[in-house]
């Protein structure tokens, strides 16, 4: 539902999800002049029916781990339904990371049963990846930068 909504309601169907991508971008930005050491370089938003936007950054949970910024989005969401969608930095990831906190954000986006996800870069060493890719190429290539950073 919402997917349709933003897509129905602009002449550009991707102006708004890249909006709120470059959202995400400003906010690795501005964590990463802050505090380098807690955040990480991945942002994402859960998008909801009605507008409700919730963003997250990846974070360092204290215990050696690192909180993936769709859960922590999720986790700073509340009520998540599967006609939210999900806006990344990059693409969920879905293969096994001893450095992560919880299950994949593959696995974890599709506990909420949300189908949609918009990313600014494509992890290329991710298999099956469904999300739909910007085709802002200035969005692509600074989410590209932030993932080269530690892919």
């Amino acid at each position: 539902m919402i997917v349709h909504e933003i897509l129905s309601a602009q002449p550009d169907p991707k102006a708004e999800l890249d909006a709120i991508l470059a959202k995400c971008c400003e906010m690795v930005l501005d964590c990463q002049t802050k505090q380098p050491n807690y955040y990480g370089m991945v942002a994402a938003c859960v998008v909801c029916p009605g507008g409700k936007k919730v963003y997250g950054v990846n974070y360092d949970d204290g215990d050696g781990k690192r909180v993936h910024a769709e859960r922590a989005a999720i986790d700073a969401c509340g009520e998540v339904d599967p006609d939210c969608m999900i806006v990344t930095t990059l693409s969920p990831c879905n293969r096994p990371m001893h450095e992560r906190h919880g299950e994949s954000c593959e696995d974890l986006i599709a506990e909420y049963g949300i189908k949609h996800v918009y990313c600014g870069y494509k992890d290329p060493s991710q298999k099956q990846d469904t999300s739909v890719e910007t085709e802002n190429t200035k969005l692509k290539e600074l989410c590209k930068k932030f993932a080269d950073t530690f892919l």
